[in-house]
């Protein structure tokens, strides 16, 4: 694992220090406040990106830090960089510049749903930008059946502010995630950083069911089954997430 998640697995599993790890993560922060430098590892281009700093925030949460400075450039990043659609650019020209998974030179638009979540779950954010953000999702079909990486529209429905005029559409997102979870289960949602928002909501009953089938696939060599095997980087950090989830839920 990186730095960073080694720092992070010695504060939840070894009494290790909470400024170390916050200490390795801010290294990937950005003068203009943003979060780049591979922090998502597919895409590797230093220039800050939605959804870099997307996982810096579940990493932030994840520590604790949702105040302060860090916090303060991060949430002016975002709000600097929406677009009149709503959305935040996606970095695509920089992407091709350096290594990346070929999936990122796709439009990321939606990723501007899980900010506002986030932000709004903080009680951060602004009212232009979380209305600058419904005109992006008014425009937005829900989908057919959920993918595991669909948990934006979630997290934009159920924590953004404004979205509560849009309760029949969270509950339809809310049907589908049963489904969802069958059709995703090597990808272990409940045990990542996408659909682990959605773990006080699925019941103890399906959480500990999926809790089992996550243990039950950890390898000989401690580490867990990934969905991806050619791309063997992620797995110490799929295995970390998932053991961090586990120990949050008791």
């Amino acid at each position: 694992g990186r730095l960073f998640d080694r720092k992070r697995f010695l504060f939840h599993f070894e009494d290790g220090s909470r400024d170390e790890a916050l200490a390795a993560l801010m290294c990937y922060q950005n003068q203009d406040g943003g979060f780049g430098h591979g922090l998502e590892m597919d895409i590797l281009c230093p220039v800050s990106s939605p959804i870099c700093t997307e996982t810096a925030m579940y990493y932030l949460a994840d520590l604790g830090v949702t105040e302060g400075e860090v916090m303060d450039r991060l949430e002016n990043w975002i709000l600097s960089s929406q677009r009149e659609d709503g959305t935040l650019p996606h970095p695509i020209d920089q992407v091709k510049l350096h290594p990346h998974g070929e999936w990122w030179l796709n439009d990321d638009s939606q990723r501007v749903l899980s900010l506002a979540g986030l932000l709004g779950r903080w009680g951060r954010g602004s009212e232009k930008f979380f209305s600058g953000v419904e005109k992006y999702f008014i425009t937005q079909a829900l989908p057919d059946a959920l993918d595991v990486y669909n948990y934006p529209i979630y997290m934009y429905l159920r924590f953004a502010p404004g979205a509560e005029k849009y309760a029949d559409s969270l509950e339809k997102v809310r049907s589908k995630i049963p489904d969802m979870l069958e059709k995703a289960a090597d990808h272990y949602p409940l045990f990542s950083p996408y659909w682990s928002h959605a773990n006080d909501e699925v019941g103890r009953e399906t959480l500990e069911a999926e809790a089992v089938k996550m243990v039950n696939d950890l390898q000989d060599d401690g580490g867990l089954a990934t969905a991806y095997p050619d791309f063997l980087w992620w797995r110490p950090v799929n295995t970390l997430e998932a053991l961090v989830i586990l120990k949050q839920c008791g």
